[in-house]
């Protein structure tokens, strides 16, 4: 599908929890010649999940987007179980996003301590 954007015949929005898939496939974009903000190579990750990996990819100019699932909690809890199952390195992103959350944290709140 990147060969197929970078040719001005395709679209798709990617959505990925795995901050090593979605660096490759940010490469792969780079490598191809996608231009940043091409509306026609998108990602896309749950609400909550994977931030550092949207963040990043938003930094790196890419267009990003963040979902969340609604409706009755009998179903959305479902589907949210699901989802971490598939998504097994969601644990290691939720410490890596832990860790850059704190890091944000400090360096707001050192300006107010002095």
């Amino acid at each position: 599908m990147l060969e197929r954007i970078a040719n001005g015949s395709g679209a798709v929005v990617l959505t990925t929890h795995n901050v090593e898939s979605g660096n490759k496939a940010a490469a792969k974009a780079r490598d191809l010649g996608i231009e940043k903000g091409n509306p026609k190579l998108q990602f896309a990750q749950l609400y909550g999940m994977a931030n550092a990996l949207s963040f990043g990819l938003r930094n790196a100019g890419f267009v990003v987007s963040k979902y969340m699932p609604f409706g009755p909690v009998e179903l959305v809890m479902h589907y949210l179980l699901r989802r971490a199952i598939e998504n097994r390195g969601l644990l290691s992103t939720s410490t890596l996003d832990r860790v850059l959350l704190r890091k944000e944290l400090k360096r707001r709140l050192k300006p107010a301590i002095i």
